[in-house]
C-alpha cells in the first residue's frame, strides 16, 4: 500500500525556469511533514551536488528555516551573490575596497580564462586571498568584514575555475600519452624502460 495516489505526477520534475515574475521563479518544496498539528517540518530532498534554487533558498530565509547569513553563504556557494548576480561581478565591481581585493596582480582580465596561465593564476590568487585574511583579521568595520567575505568567495570561485581548467588539462594529457601508446607501443615501451633505468640510477 503507498500513500502516494499518482505516482507519475509525484515523479515529474517542476521546472519553473521559464517562468519569471518580477525577476524571480516561483518555486516548490517536496514535502511538508505536520506533528502534532504543533509544528510543520519542510523538506527538500536533492541529489548529492545538486545546485538549490534561488527562489528554494530565498523561501527558507523568509520562512525562518536560514539566517540572513546562511542565506548569503548558501549564495556564495552557488557562485552568487547576495542580490543574485554572478560573482564574477566582484573582479569589475564599483566598490573600491571590493575591486582593490579581487584584484589579481599581474592578471588585468582573471576571468578570461584562455589567456592565462592557470598555475601562474592560482598562485596570484592566493596572493590575494592573503591580503583578504590580513583585512579580515584586523578590521572592526562591518561593512569591511562583510565586503572581505564578499570578495574571498569571488576569489574561491576564480581558483575553483582554474582548478578546473588544470584537470581538464591533465585529462587531456594523459589521454594524448595513451592514444601515442596504442599508436606506438614499442616506442612507449622504449621510453618506460629509460624512466625505469635513470630511476635506478638515481639510487
Amino acid at each position: 500500500m503507498t500513500l502516494i495516489k499518482w505516482k507519475q505526477r509525484a515523479a515529474q520534475v517542476k521546472d519553473y525556469e521559464n517562468l519569471i515574475l518580477n525577476g524571480y521563479t516561483p518555486t516548490d518544496i517536496d514535502f511538508i511533514y505536520d506533528v502534532m498539528g504543533r509544528k510543520y517540518v519542510i523538506g527538500e530532498l536533492k541529489l548529492v551536488g545538486a545546485p538549490m534554487p534561488e527562489g528554494q533558498r530565498r523561501m527558507l530565509l523568509a520562512d525562518g528555516d536560514i539566517t540572513r547569513e546562511e542565506f548569503v553563504r548558501l549564495q556564495y556557494s552557488e557562485g552568487l551573490t547576495e542580490n543574485g548576480q554572478p560573482i564574477a561581478v566582484c573582479f569589475f565591481s564599483p566598490d573600491p575596497l571590493v575591486r582593490a581585493l579581487c584584484t589579481i596582480e599581474g592578471f588585468e582580465e582573471p576571468t578570461i580564462f584562455t589567456d592565462n596561465d592557470p598555475e601562474q593564476i592560482k598562485a596570484a590568487i592566493q596572493r590575494s586571498k592573503s591580503k583578504v585574511l590580513e583585512l579580515l583579521a584586523t578590521t572592526r568595520s562591518i561593512s569591511q568584514r562583510k565586503k572581505a567575505e564578499l570578495s574571498w568567495a569571488a576569489l574561491d570561485w576564480l581558483e575553483g575555475e582554474y582548478d578546473i581548467i588544470m584537470m581538464a588539462n591533465v585529462r587531456e594529457a594523459v589521454a594524448e600519452m595513451e592514444q601515442a601508446a596504442r599508436e606506438n607501443p614499442e616506442e612507449a615501451m622504449q621510453e618506460d624502460e629509460q624512466e625505469d633505468q635513470q630511476e635506478d640510477d638515481v639510487e
